[in-house]
């Protein structure tokens, strides 16, 4: 089942369920994020957690995921660590991982956080 996200701007269609967020019936997407395993030739990390070619990048987490980010086809490949669940990883995905994609297509990418005072709001 897909599931499609319209957030921070864009719309992410997922194989899975995000906790919190409503999901639209629509197409088009955004961005797609799979989850699967990430082809070897994209994990070669050496001693670092970082590699990139052309318009792919490949990250990991030890212990919690790989990822593979491909700017020209907008899709991000997420293979999740052993025992790790989708709820788990949804922080990741609309953290860490998605500021890495708006980064890697030359956006700027902010993450702040707000909180409700006095009916008022406060902007950290």
């Amino acid at each position: 089942m897909k599931h499609v996200y319209h957030i921070f701007g864009i719309r992410i269609r997922t194989p899975f369920e995000i906790k919190g967020l409503a999901s639209e019936e629509s197409d088009p997407w955004d961005l797609k994020v799979q989850v699967g395993t990430i082809p070897s030739k994209f994990t070669r990390f050496d001693d670092d957690e970082i590699w990139m070619e052309d318009n792919r990048l490949a990250y990991r987490h030890p212990d919690l995921y790989q990822v593979l980010i491909d700017k020209q086809t907008n899709e991000i490949l997420l293979e999740p660590g052993p025992g790790i669940s989708s709820d788990q990883l949804t922080p990741y995905l609309l953290g860490t991982i998605l500021a890495t994609w708006f980064h890697f297509k030359g956006q700027i990418a902010f993450h702040g956080s707000a909180v409700a005072h006095q009916e008022r709001d406060i902007i950290l």
